[in-house]
């Protein structure tokens, strides 16, 4: 059996992460049983309980392209499953994944787990890995925020979000349809759903830390989800100094996207070049005038 990963703990005790096999249900039943209500529910969105028929399939997910890590701890001789991440193939190319650790191993091994599978959808040329998460699993979707997320969908009790795999900024997935309209700057874009209605791609970044560290762009790179981008929504701080280099950035990669400026939050530079976003506007309106700088830009 394949070890992926191995931790020796304090107290002497061994964790093992590996692939999960047909031999594993009868672990997984036992996990998922120890689980309170409220855990359950932020895991499947309900208060019903899995039955075992849910694990039988999670372990044979390899056959269907995807994969299932366990974290297992050698307990006084007798093996205990205390976690599993899984993912299963999307139709667009990316992963489906989802996360369960026992309570008394909380606080590290999800995220222990989740770069686990990471590299192992890496290894299996799948780019992103995107998860649906309640907005009030704080501590989901602090995990994710760690991994540089974007989000894809928002509809105000839960998110979309997808980490990248093949680098450590998400990717537009492999089937994603287009036009696709990046969105920097922001958790969250009230615009998100009415372009979702209007066939419009939208991933939404939280655009560059205090120090930059985590933007490409403005570190000298490519940003994957711009190179890709139909179009760009900048909607920094008011008065971040960076959105001068931000836009500079862009086009110095793609001369021809077009770059809307979100003035309700972000300070304009003076660009004649620029189309504007005003605090008037309506999310019909935003969603207007990102179609009709689309329209502009096409050959």
């Amino acid at each position: 059996m394949d070890v992926v990963r191995r931790v020796d703990l304090p107290d002497g005790r061994t964790v093992t992460v590996r692939p999960g096999t047909p031999a594993d249900v009868d672990g997984l039943v036992s996990l998922y049983a120890g689980l309170s209500d409220d855990d359950i529910y932020l895991r499947f969105f309900t208060a019903h309980r899995p039955g075992r028929d849910l694990f039988e399939r999670m372990v044979t997910i390899d056959e269907r392209g995807g994969a299932l890590l366990v974290a297992e701890v050698d307990d006084d001789g007798t093996p205990q499953i205390v976690g599993d991440v899984w993912y299963s193939l999307l139709p667009d190319g990316d992963g489906e994944f989802a996360i369960t650790v026992a309570q008394p191993w909380r606080g590290w091994l999800g995220a222990y787990l989740l770069d686990a599978l990471l590299d192992v959808a890496a290894d299996h040329g799948v780019p992103n890995l995107e998860a649906e998460v309640l907005l009030r699993n704080r501590a989901m979707m602090a995990l994710v925020r760690r991994r540089g997320c974007v989000r894809l969908g928002d509809d105000g009790s839960s998110a979309r979000v997808a980490v990248g795999a093949t680098s450590r900024i998400p990717t537009w997935a492999p089937g994603a349809g287009h036009p696709r309209v990046l969105v920097e700057g922001r958790r969250n874009w009230s615009p998100q759903d009415e372009a979702a209605h209007r066939g419009i791609a939208v991933a939404v970044c939280p655009g560059p830390p205090a120090n930059g560290g985590r933007c490409p762009a403005l570190a000298g790179g490519v940003c994957p989800l711009v190179a890709d981008a139909d179009a760009v929504v900048l909607s920094l701080a008011p008065g971040d100094g960076r959105t001068r280099d931000m836009i500079r950035a862009h086009r110095t990669l793609r001369p021809d996207l077009p770059i809307i400026v979100d003035h309700r939050s972000t300070e304009v530079p003076d660009d004649e070049h620029l189309t504007t976003i005003t605090r008037a506007m309506t999310d019909e309106d935003v969603i207007d005038l990102i179609v009709a700088a689309l329209a502009q830009s096409e050959p």
